[in-house]
């Protein structure tokens, strides 16, 4: 019995195996390497490798002396944000490991991190005089100044001015406006996406911070979508209540049969167009598979035949059962196929879905070229957030509109659709 217990401690010292501690609680303290520290928008985030048995981790930085101290405690998880960092300052950190009140493990230190400033936040633009732009955010008190930059396509920046002083606004005069291509029918007529960096002038040095998130301007209709949900719509009220145009829902879909007509489809379409309103349509789907898609395409293009619209067929796509990360490839499919299908008929398409929808459950850089109308309800039309999707044509800001002509509260939309002539 004695030789097999020297044999197991000899193993264990041997290839150092981490459960030994379980019996041996003075073990000695193994290293444990940091994966990164890393400036992020708000700060320096750190992370290092899981340690068994570990109970908490204790952050040690350093200080303006260089010396290490103790400055957080981790209780559950591998990561750590430092929000309080100064720009041009140098940190390193440090991590121990505790089981309990006893330390375990003690990584190496961090390469060295330069404190950068934080990322700008809330920006904003909005439609000033003529034909200016203002664009505004919130200041960081610490700025010596911000950079403004301007893209037409969302692809290419060009830094298009300075402010100097810790002032949260810029004028864009240069806002000549600009066709984007989106198919052969349609094209969306956007001005600018703007986004802005703060930066610090310290000791002779510029420091710059992240740049922000984009913000986009765009020309603007007034549009709503409407189905038998909203009762019987006087549409010579709504034209004269300043509406531009009108998504008007076709029905939904059914497996059996591809679809289901709106019980006022009919109505909405011939009095919208009959009192100048511009109209387009919206399919709500329910399908689980290719199959399905292309049959509610083909129920879409039937009933389409007696129609001309001026804007696309929207295909309405948000059902909460398919609201997971896991079926984000079939989704995908799902869409494209019923898109791919109505277009081959000879229509211009959009996808309708949230924000949410679009950035976590489709791939939607490969849906983009059909154009997206996207829900994000600001409830401010002059407040357009696209969250840096492509093609956003269709941007539904409200669900809680009130317009002379309909008894129930409306969706409103902002469209950034304009007819070519030829």
């Amino acid at each position: 019995m004695k030789k097999l217990l020297y044999a197991v401690t000899s193993i264990c010292l041997m290839t150092g195996i981490i459960f030994c501690n379980n019996v041996n609680t003075e073990a000695k303290v193994i290293n444990n390497k940091i994966v990164y520290a890393k400036n992020n928008e708000n700060g320096i985030a750190i992370k290092w490798d899981v340690v068994r048995n570990a109970t908490k981790y204790v952050v040690y930085r350093t200080n303006q002396d260089g010396k290490f101290e103790e400055y957080d405690t981790v209780n559950y998880g591998n990561k750590y944000l430092d929000e309080n960092v100064e720009t041009g300052e140098e940190y390193r950190y440090v991590i121990y490991s505790y089981r309990y009140s006893k330390k375990i493990a003690e990584s190496d230190e961090s390469e060295k991190i330069v404190g950068d400033p934080k990322t700008v936040t809330n920006v904003t633009a909005k439609t000033g005089k003529g034909d200016e732009i203002c664009i505004t955010w919130d200041i960081n008190p610490y700025a010596s100044g911000y950079y403004v930059y301007k893209s037409s396509d969302n692809k290419n920046w060009d830094k298009i001015g300075t402010v100097y002083e810790n002032e949260g606004k810029y004028i864009d005069k240069n806002t000549e406006y600009n066709i984007l291509n989106n198919s052969t029918k349609l094209n969306a007529k956007l001005v600018y996406k703007y986004k802005v960096k703060a930066f610090e002038n310290i000791d002779g040095i510029t420091y710059t911070s992240k740049i922000s998130n984009s913000y986009g301007m765009a020309i603007q209709e007034k549009g709503i979508d409407v189905s038998h949900h909203n009762g019987k719509i006087d549409w010579k009220k709504i034209k004269k209540s300043g509406v531009d145009f009108a998504m008007i829902r076709i029905g939904y879909g059914d497996s059996k049969k591809g679809g289901i007509k709106d019980k006022k489809f009919k109505y909405n379409m011939k009095n919208a167009k009959a009192n100048g309103v511009e109209i387009g349509v919206y399919f709500y789907s329910y399908a689980d598979n290719i199959r399905e898609a292309k049959k509610e395409a083909k129920y879409v293009i039937k009933k389409m035949k007696k129609y001309n619209i001026d804007y696309p067929i929207a295909y309405d796509f948000e059902n909460d059962y398919r609201r997971k990360r896991k079926l984000k490839k079939k989704n995908t499919k799902i869409i494209d196929a019923f898109c791919k299908t109505v277009e081959d008929a000879g229509y211009n398409t959009v996808i309708y879905s949230d924000a949410n929808y679009f950035r976590d459950f489709l791939y939607t850089k490969k849906l983009a070229k059909y154009g997206l109308w996207v829900a994000r309800w600001t409830y401010d039309k002059n407040d357009f957030r696209d969250y840096d999707l492509e093609n956003v044509l269709i941007w539904q800001y409200s669900d809680k509109g009130r317009i002379k002509g309909c008894d129930y509260p409306l969706d409103l939309n902002a469209s950034f659709i304009c007819k070519n002539d030829n």
